[in-house]
């Protein structure tokens, strides 16, 4: 049986190449580290089966999409965007399938981001390293700090294992957070420690940010593709 679905695929591989061409879309597929690339690809809704929704128990739901590249699209490796030509922005779900391994094309299943997820930009001073002369008393000090700039997304969480686990107390806010861009995700970056802390402006008040632990996906592939993960408290900076 497999076998004859290979043959099937195989036989069938240039017809599926005309159809990305003559039925598909020019989108740009962005990856972190990497010049954008450009590929054909059709993409398009899933048709979504489920009828048990009750009118007295609404539920909001993300339509899935699938998108299917010819077989040389950089798009076998997590993590990516693709970006229609309409400059919606899609992630995928699940690594991409290559349906029988006949290089024929390319499967993925996507979700689009809506440009609901807000950014922050933390600012960490790095401690300086050697010792330096002090011009006014000649004697030896450290060296200067640094200062770096990384995006975060965060969110705050009212999870009693989450306040639990950065020690939350009432005048603080617990968040999760996960580093780098939905463009650019990245793990933590080197020089920011458990227990740097950031200024940080929420709901309008200024707060110092302090970064607890890492708090790491079970999925392997969601951490590489959204970026690593951690746990983090929010003060007010008039807050006793």
């Amino acid at each position: 049986m497999t076998g004859r679905i290979t043959a099937e695929i195989r036989a069938a591989g240039s017809d599926i190449v005309w159809v990305i061409q003559e039925a598909g879309q020019d989108v740009t597929i962005r990856r972190p580290g990497r010049p954008d690339a450009v590929a054909r690809a059709v993409l398009f809704q899933l048709d979504d089966q489920d009828r048990t929704a009750k009118v007295a128990d609404p539920a909001f739901k993300v339509m899935a999409w699938q998108g299917i590249f010819g077989p040389d699209a950089p798009v076998r490796s997590l993590p990516f965007t693709v970006i229609d030509a309409q400059g919606q922005h899609f992630v995928p779900v699940s690594p991409v399938q290559d349906p029988g391994e006949q290089g024929v094309a390319l499967i993925a299943h996507l979700l689009p981001l809506h440009g609901r997820t807000r950014t922050e930009l933390l600012r960490f001073i790095l401690p300086g390293s050697g010792m330096v002369e002090d011009p006014r008393t000649g004697n030896q000090i450290p060296g200067p700090g640094s200062t770096l700039d990384v995006p975060v997304r965060l969110v705050a969480s009212v999870d009693p294992q989450v306040r639990d686990m950065v020690g939350a107390d009432a005048a603080e806010v617990a968040l999760v957070g996960r580093w780098g861009t939905l463009d650019a995700p990245q793990q933590k970056p080197q020089g920011v420690r458990w227990g740097s802390t950031s200024p940080l402006v929420l709901d309008g008040q200024n707060g110092t940010l302090t970064i607890k632990l890492a708090y790491p996906d079970p999925d392997l592939a969601q951490e590489q593709q959204f970026g690593g993960r951690f746990v983090a408290a929010w003060r007010a900076n008039h807050a006793s």
